[in-house]
Order: structure tokens, then sequence, then C-alpha cells
């Protein structure tokens, strides 16, 4: 839904689809933080891009943050959105074991798309979201990754990396994800930190498009070419 407002004339962009969603779908893998930024890696090297911007949602939001601690001096600035931190998302057996369930369990993957959202939305919202998820995403991939958001944590290695980070909240977002709990962290890790707030849930590129990705295009003018948006 943003693709209409990204500015062309100032950037080139990879799409990468992590193994098991998209068109990646049906690429086997381990499904781990640290084979994403392998692939990443060997996608920029493909591509010819010694030096690049990366952005990142949610469990691909912590997968940016591994690609900081690999790789710092090809980054030249990274956006994480609504990520989960480095140091994981830690659940309970229970709760662990509904996030594993929405992989194949329709009515569980709905609630999960309304909490993720404060509930502002109705069934069209998690109706919408859900046909998305079953096209698109392999649930065995799905289901691997949940094991790799909320058990992995590489916190000790990205504390004082001065790759400069631009992190995107969710005001309605799950509660431990927001700023006002995960951004004391954030500050303690990344001296070059800055923050953003959408008024939005856990989807701030479907739910507020414009202010998401003029904040996301802003900040990559700046890092890469010094420009500071005109308002």
């Amino acid at each position: 839904m943003v693709l209409p407002f990204i500015n062309n004339n100032k950037f080139t962009l990879a799409f990468a689809d992590v193994r098991g969603y998209g068109k990646s779908k049906n690429m086997l893998g381990e499904f781990t933080v640290a084979e994403i930024s392998q692939d990443v890696s060997g996608l920029a090297d493909s591509l010819g891009w010694h030096q690049f911007s990366i952005v990142g949602h949610s469990m691909t939001g912590m997968a940016v943050q591994r690609i900081m601690a690999d790789m710092p001096e090809r980054l030249i600035s990274v956006v994480a959105a609504v990520p989960i931190p480095a140091s994981g998302f830690p659940v309970d057996e229970e709760t662990f074991a509904f996030f594993e369930s929405m992989a194949s369990n329709d009515e569980s993957f709905k609630g999960g798309m309304t909490a993720l959202t404060s509930g502002r939305y109705g069934d069209t919202w998690a109706d919408y979201k859900l046909a998305e998820n079953r096209a698109t995403v392999s649930a065995d991939a799905m289901k691997a990754y949940a094991t790799m958001w909320s058990k992995a944590d590489f916190s000790a290695e990205v504390t004082g990396n001065q790759t400069p980070i631009l992190i995107v909240y969710g005001a309605y977002d799950s509660e431990v994800l927001r700023e006002n709990t995960a951004g004391a962290t954030y500050k303690l890790w990344y001296p070059n930190l800055e923050e953003h707030i959408c008024q939005s849930g856990h989807y701030p590129m479907t739910e507020t498009p414009i202010d998401y990705i003029e904040t996301v295009q802003n900040y990559l003018l700046k890092k890469h070419f010094g420009e500071t948006p005109t308002t």
C-alpha cells in the first residue's frame, strides 16, 4: 500500500522475501535470523551493492538488527518498523503455543491480528490479513520463525552499534513493542537512534501508509544525500 508513494527518482529498491514468505514461499531453509542475514549479504553481493540501507518489519525488524551486527561496514542506515528486539520476545509456553497455532489455525490467526492492532478493526481486517497470509506464507516457515523471534537473543552483539537506525513504533501495537515500553532498551543499545510513532497497530505500512513511507523516505534521504525535507 506504500508503493504509490515511493520516490523512485531517488532510490533503487530491492524487495527481498525471506525464505517461506512471498515469492520465496517454497524456499526451504533453517528459518533463523542468521540465515536471513546471510541471504541478505548474498543478495547485496549479487546486485553489486557494497553499501546500502535496509528496512525490516516485525520479525525482519529483528533481522535487520542482526545484519547491523554482522556487516556494519556495509550499512548506511537501518529502519526497523515495529521490530522484535534483538533480545527476542520471550513468552511462556501457553503463549508460544498460541503463536505457533496461528500458522495453521485460522481463528488463532485472526485473534492475533486483532490483538496486534488493539482491537481497533473488525472482521474485515482480520479476514483480509488471514487471506494474505495463507496465500503467501508457508505454515512450516511461520512456525519455525516463531521460535526465532521468541527465543533468539543477540542483544550483546548490537549494544553500542554505531549504525544510524530509525525505529518506527505503532501507538496501538502490542504493548511490549510500543515506544513507552521498548524505547528505553533501544536507547541503551543504539547511540545513533531516531524514533517515530505512527498512529497504527503492528502494520503501519497498511494502517497509516503515507505517514509511514514519508517518515522512512525522509530518513533515508537524510542519511544517503543529506537532504532535509521541506515542510
